[in-house]
């Protein structure tokens, strides 16, 4: 029987190798000798500048790379320490970009980084953070205080994902505010999601004096309650909340047409998937946004439903299209995206 014996290949032909080969396979050759260990994580380094963490109670560790992206994302249990280490010391000097619920960086001391030493900063090289926060009680922001001198270096840009709920509504602002204090130069998107108009209006009357770049309001019910976007730029005026683009998405969008949508700033909507209760009141409201702020665009994509013109059927976006063309012809309105249900 002959023995395999591992070629003694140069380093140009083992990293052409290697570019052919996924993470997980990256993971064994690592394992073959120093030589090639550090061939394999000089390609992680070059190939995964972003990596999302996915905590469960209970699961099977699952790795999925995404090589156009450089994105490399975790599914593993909320204990695993060891493995999320060893994810880290791979990667730690090449992130710069990272997503991970509020648990995972409240119980970071417990990754155990062993090729470092002292306080060293978890995430040293990382300018982008979205963070995904489904519970957020005062505890969980003292543990946070006692671990975020050891988390980023530079923060450019923060994406906040809120699960919102009426108690900790105040808890949210309060988190928000730490970030905002330490990394003043910060870059603010705000994803809020929420079953009924009130707790995001709520959560939204806790903000003030933000600039957001992108503002995204989600509804996580299926029948599409209704969502005041009177009440909504009332709440962003009266706190001076101003964003440049707004993304609404799975609502049933109301207005009054007598308002403008959002506030000064806004320089783009998104309707994604949204009940459209009055045409002409809602591009009324459009028409009014336009003159009082830098609206340039409007997005209308995905199940989209004008429910008064609803008997055009596919052909309702049309009409709504000619309506916006009378009243704002400088306005680039895209629906090429809708789709219908027949």
């Amino acid at each position: 029987m002959r023995i395999k014996v591992i070629p003694n290949l140069p380093d140009i032909i083992l990293k052409q190798v290697f570019n052919y080969l996924f993470y997980e396979d990256l993971l064994n050759c690592e394992l073959v000798c120093k030589r090639w260990q550090n061939l394999v994580l000089q390609t992680m380094k070059r190939d995964i500048h972003e990596i999302v963490f996915e905590q469960l109670s209970n699961c099977q560790v699952q790795i999925i790379q995404q090589p156009a992206l450089k994105r490399l994302s975790i599914t593993c249990a909320k204990n695993s320490y060891e493995f999320i280490a060893g994810i880290l010391r791979r990667s730690q000097s090449s992130l710069e970009r990272i997503t991970a619920e509020l648990n995972f960086f409240i119980n970071i001391q417990h990754v155990n980084l062993l090729h470092r030493e002292g306080r060293y900063k978890y995430f040293p090289n990382t300018k982008n953070l979205w963070l995904v926060v489904t519970n957020c009680d005062l505890i969980d922001i003292e543990q946070l205080k006692a671990v975020e001198d050891r988390l980023f270096m530079n923060l450019h840009s923060l994406t906040l994902q809120v699960h919102v709920k009426q108690s900790q509504i105040h808890n949210i602002y309060t988190l928000l505010s730490k970030f905002l204090i330490k990394y003043q130069e910060l870059e603010l998107n705000i994803e809020l999601h929420a079953d009924k108009a009130m707790p995001i209006l709520g959560q939204m009357s806790e903000f003030t004096d933000l600039k957001i770049k992108q503002l995204k309001i989600v509804c996580t019910d299926f029948d599409r309650p209704i969502f005041p976007l009177d009440g909504l730029r009332d709440t962003m005026v009266k706190n001076k909340l101003d964003c440049e683009r707004l993304v609404l998405r799975d609502w049933y969008l109301h207005c009054n047409g007598e308002e403008p949508i959002g506030n000064i700033g806004l320089s783009s909507i998104r309707v994604s998937s949204s009940t459209i209760g009055n045409t002409p009141t809602f591009v009324s409201a459009i028409k009014k946004t336009k003159d009082k702020s830098n609206l340039d665009k409007l997005e209308m994509v995905g199940l989209c439903v004008f429910a008064d013109i609803n008997y055009l059927d596919n052909k309702a976006h049309i009409e709504f299209e000619n309506q916006i063309s009378c009243n704002l012809k400088d306005l680039c309105v895209d629906c090429s995206d809708i789709y219908y249900i027949t």
